[in-house]
């Protein structure tokens, strides 16, 4: 018994999630970073600022704005540069945070040198991921396989 072959005029098209998957590793990788962020605050002494405000508290809000622009970054079908530029943005506040507010000395030393390392690996991060972003993602996966096979 023979083995059926397909037509040699049948093209195999490629797979939209894999395209779609080399898209998505730096906003992955943004919300990497931000949920590090939101976190950092347990594993890091952040005392009370010199105007007395909650820095862990205020790193915690910048990282959930943060977070909500790297999930609408990788989520965006169309228009994903926006929040790329979105990302950045916060990531430079957090370094103009580390240098202007935090110092880089005294108290806040070990929170702005989290916030400069995490800061610019950010910005690292939508660097790699601006050429990425002009594309616009593929339209979710079509799972009817046996329809797609009868489709000229």
């Amino acid at each position: 018994m023979t083995q059926p072959t397909a037509p040699t005029d049948v093209a195999v098209r490629e797979d939209p999630r894999e395209r779609a998957s080399k898209v998505d590793l730096p906003p992955i990788l943004a919300a990497v970073v931000a949920v590090w962020f939101m976190i950092a605050p347990s594993f890091i002494r952040y005392p009370l600022s010199v105007g007395g405000e909650n820095a862990g508290l205020r790193d915690r809000g910048l990282a959930l704005l943060m977070l909500f622009a790297a999930i609408c970054w990788a989520r965006a079908r169309t228009g994903r540069r926006r929040y790329l530029a979105l990302y950045a943005l916060l990531c430079v506040v957090m370094l103009v945070q580390a240098f202007v507010v935090n110092k880089l000395s005294g108290p806040l030393s070990a929170p702005a040198w989290n916030e400069v390392v995490g800061g610019v690996l950010g910005l690292l991060i939508a660097i790699a991921g601006w050429r990425s972003a002009g594309r616009d993602r593929p339209p979710p996966a079509d799972t009817s396989e046996v329809d797609n096979l009868r489709a000229p």
